[in-house]
């Protein structure tokens, strides 16, 4: 089991982010993309069934996630990041339970780097940096918040010539588009959830994938490479020979 302190939490927080480096600016890319797209295919929806309804702002409200996740998951499965839609049951009665099932659908399921992630839409709440949505009556993915895979693993009595293999704990991307214009993504590391309430080991927000990138050759470096004294002497020169060009046009001037 996994022992709670300080120092193991910091070191699990950067095994993971560690683990899912390469395909975090990816999952950022690719919101973004998705929140680009999903604006025309809500206008095409309301050009094919009508915007003046009274409901029109509560179809907004369960669609734009669902587009989300059907566009993010068709650009993911094209990086070869394979991912499905999450269900949280497996015997249901469609007719019964229907609206559970379709918000559900809102999830999308992969794994990466021996660990499972799931890509689910935040909580809107200005904090968002304490809260992780909670499971409410799924089973499923009450199991999953809580690691039940790590409870319930057992060394085997004969391990495979490779060794045995840990499993790893589970991962969560959250995402939020707070503006029609903005995305913000999270990585997670769920800890425990039952019913209306979901702990978390840590939830850090993710930078955009621009602001981490280093250029090439940092600005000291090309500040230490230039002959300063060279450098002054050149702009001395032709501040000088532009001085002397206008000295030499006055005088045209005054002689014509």
């Amino acid at each position: 089991m996994f022992e709670e302190n300080d120092e193991n939490i910091s070191a699990l927080r950067e095994e993971i982010k560690k683990d899912f480096s390469p395909i975090t600016p990816i999952i950022y890319t690719v919101l973004e993309t998705a929140q680009s797209v999903v604006p025309e295919c809500i206008e095409l929806f309301n050009e094919r069934c009508g915007n003046d309804s009274p409901d029109a702002g509560k179809v907004y409200r369960l669609l734009h996630p669902s587009l989300m996740r059907a566009i993010m998951q068709i650009l993911l499965n094209s990086k070869n990041l394979k991912t499905k839609a999450v269900i949280d049951h497996d015997n249901y009665d469609i007719k019964a339970d229907w609206e559970r099932i379709i918000l559900s659908n809102n999830g999308l399921a992969g794994k990466y780097a021996d660990r499972n992630y799931r890509l689910l839409k935040a909580l809107r709440s200005e904090t968002i940096g304490n809260i992780l949505p909670p499971p409410g009556q799924s089973r499923k993915k009450s199991n999953y918040y809580c690691n039940s895979h790590l409870q319930q693993f057992r060394m085997p009595l004969y391990p495979s010539e490779g060794g045995c293999e840990l499993p790893k704990h589970n991962v969560i991307y959250l995402w939020d588009n707070p503006t029609a214009n903005s995305v913000s993504l999270y990585l997670v590391c769920p800890k425990w959830g039952r019913g209306n309430k979901a702990v978390a080991y840590f939830i850090d927000p993710i930078e955009h994938p621009a602001l981490s990138i280093r250029p090439p050759v940092e600005p000291d470096e090309i500040v230490r490479e230039l002959d300063l004294e060279k450098l002054r002497d050149d702009i001395n020169i032709v501040l000088n020979g532009d001085t002397q060009d206008e000295s030499n046009e006055n005088d045209l001037r005054e002689q014509n």
